[in-house]
């Protein structure tokens, strides 16, 4: 039995139809997930925006004035991504420790013996130690310094530029402290005293200081 020219017509409409609202079904998810896409991409950068807004915890003194010709990066640059409160990582791949930064910053404190001084070395040394597994290599103060202010492979900043003077760590009396490294974790300290002369009855040692 044939179909009759207005049943073929119907079929033809329905098919055609049918096809229509596909199309348009196709078209609204299209338009739905790319509204949804800009909206997340909003979202993100906006999540982006006040990461970066934010810092993490610093050490006191981290704003201090600090010169033109210190290796010390700018603040600006502080990599926010870190996140271990031990440290501030820069962009540029510096690193300040802490807790060896802050304590730098107690030198020389007049109500504290002299001793002390050596004491608080003793143990910027043993933090450097404690990530590296050896002392600074020097000779002179101002190599185990330069080792202690970022001149080191992970360029690890150990020192404030308010502990250094000229590139060196001097005692209370204005003289360079003496290092003598005994071994990779033994390193003997030495401060002139008040008469700024070595080998006299006045100078202060902590003798072979390790961890």
């Amino acid at each position: 039995m044939f179909a009759s020219p207005l049943s073929k017509a119907m079929a033809v409409t329905a098919g055609a139809v049918t096809v229509l609202v596909c199309l348009i079904s196709i078209w609204y998810f299209f338009l739905r997930t790319k509204s949804e896409h800009s909206e997340n991409e909003t979202n993100r950068s906006a999540e982006v925006e006040q990461t970066s807004s934010s810092q993490p915890p610093t050490p006191e003194g981290i704003n201090e004035s600090i010169p033109s010709e210190s290796p010390l990066p700018s603040k600006a640059k502080i990599d926010h991504s870190n996140e271990d409160p031990r440290f501030t990582r820069y962009r540029d791949g510096a690193v300040i420790w802490h807790q060896a930064w802050s304590l730098s910053q107690t030198l020389h404190q007049a109500e504290e013996n002299p001793l002390r001084d050596l004491e608080i070395i003793a143990n910027i040394l043993g933090h450097y130690r404690a990530l590296y597994r050896e002392n600074p290599v020097g000779v002179e103060n101002s190599e185990i310094v330069a080792a202690l202010q970022g001149g080191n492979h992970k360029k690890v900043f150990f020192l404030a530029p308010s502990a250094v003077t000229d590139g060196q760590l001097l005692d209370r009396w204005g003289a360079p402290y003496r290092f003598h490294s005994i071994s990779s974790q033994i390193m003997d300290l030495h401060s002139r005293g008040p008469d700024g002369k070595l080998w006299t009855q006045d100078d202060l040692t902590l003798g072979s200081e390790s961890e």
